[in-house]
């Protein structure tokens, strides 16, 4: 085994290189970077806070004894800045506390510090800077800088410590992961004060009866995906219900009130067509979770005309433009008349939504002069919703007049593109 000094002569001439230097000097930079971006990315977004926990381990040259295996626990508790027009795919700002409990080798360190950086519905990338103490012969003061890229709940990491004159990296394991969970929208996005609300729970009231003549994976995924739809349509009646109550509050013309309860009775009928659409695949009933209207205050004056408009661009002309066109396009794959009937009469009811959202958007305009204009000139080039109708599913479901998320997601950027000049010409 060499001692203290031949550890340190091995040791050395591998820090000291320039390329290493290098690297310090650039992770520092990120890391800083990072930090400053709290000051420049904090626009006018919705907060959202998260925290996750995690493990981790790797190698670290220098520092004390030379360096060696480096493992530990970390926790952090932050803070998101999502636009809630934007697809969660989008990257959005985050920034995090972090504290972290490690060893190199059997030596103990304890770090606090921050995070900040970009992440989006799979994972993050994120500067950071810490600051505590490394015991341990040649420990000391320190201050870890550096990079940590999340994906789902696999993490990794590059570090300098300009301090301790070490350098590292490693992976790990964090919980819970930072994953996009698709959010079904067949019909308006129900809304609390964040953003959409979530899906009401669904419940099978008997054990699933799958059909003979149908493949036990398939009807698993017809099932599942008529019964998310189900939820999504049941979710929408309230958020029609929502909508009536601000246009009322608003103050708005009583046929844009009616037009909004119509369709909420319109939802209803359509949760009711694809609940029963999922019993066919597993021969057991639905009970859908009850889903409350009043999940956020209603806005007024100003406040209400500008809502009213952007919500009805974004989850009206193009959400619901994205599903009527969609459907149409699944009734022509339906294999059966009586599913095509269900899927052209839905998409029927989703064209007149849209068209209710570019009247309100029109009346919002009208009373709301240049506040409005303002607020829909941010949301232009927004996308129909954080997620599709769509099947996220192994199996192909066209056959049996289902399209993929990203099937719908292409129908929603033909429905933008097509709707954009009309917009332009309401706005200008």
């Amino acid at each position: 085994m060499p001692n203290d000094a031949e550890a340190r002569a091995l040791r050395d001439p591998l820090i000291e290189r320039p390329l290493i230097e290098r690297l310090r000097t650039g992770l520092a930079a990120a890391g800083l970077a990072g930090l400053v971006s709290l000051a420049t990315g904090a626009e006018a977004q919705d907060f959202q806070l998260f925290g996750q926990g995690g493990t981790y381990i790797g190698y670290t040259w220098g520092g004390p004894n030379g360096g060696g295996v480096t493992w530990g626990f970390e926790g952090r508790v932050g803070g998101e800045l999502r636009d809630p027009w934007r697809n969660a795919m989008d990257p959005f700002f985050a920034a995090a506390a972090v504290a972290r409990f490690g060893f190199i080798g059997i030596e103990p360190g304890l770090h606090l510090g921050g995070q900040a950086g970009a992440a989006n519905g799979w994972g993050s990338l994120m500067g950071e800077v810490l600051l505590g103490y490394q015991w341990g012969e040649g420990g000391g003061f320190s201050m870890p800088l550096g990079v940590q890229l999340d994906v789902a709940f696999a993490s990794t990491f590059i570090r300098a410590d300009p301090f301790l004159e070490s350098f590292g990296f490693g992976g790990g394991v964090v919980l819970p992961p930072r994953m996009f969970m698709p959010m079904a929208v067949a019909g308006r996005a129900l809304h609390d004060e964040v953003g959409h609300a979530a899906l009401p729970a669904v419940e099978r009231l008997d054990e699933p009866r799958l059909p003979a003549d149908v493949g036990a994976e398939l009807a698993t995924a017809l099932c599942t995906s008529w019964e998310r739809r189900a939820q999504a349509e049941w979710a929408s009646v309230p958020a029609f219900v929502q909508l009536a109550v601000q246009l009322r509050v608003a103050d708005a013309p009583a046929c844009l009130v009616g037009r909004a309860l119509d369709a909420a009775q319109d939802e209803l009928r359509h949760a009711v067509m694809t609940a029963r659409a999922s019993m066919c695949y597993g021969g057991a009933p639905l009970r859908l979770g009850r889903v409350t209207p009043a999940t956020r205050a209603h806005a007024q004056g100003r406040d209400a005309l500008a809502r009213l408009a952007v919500e009805s661009w974004v989850d009206g002309c193009l959400g619901e433009g994205e599903a009527a066109a969609a459907v149409a396009h699944e009734a022509d794959l339906a294999p059966a008349p009586e599913l095509a009937a269900m899927q052209r009469a839905i998409a029927a009811d989703e064209a007149r939504h849209a068209e209710l959202a570019w009247d309100v958007l029109a009346w919002a305009l009208a009373e709301g002069g240049d506040d409005v204009r303002h607020a829909l000139a941010a949301v232009r080039d927004a996308r129909p919703s954080d997620a599709t109708s769509g099947v996220d599913s192994q199996v192909d479901l066209r056959p049996h007049g289902l399209l993929s998320e990203a099937e719908h997601g292409a129908i929603g950027d033909a429905v933008r593109e097509r709707a954009l000049p009309r917009f332009d010409r309401l706005v200008a």
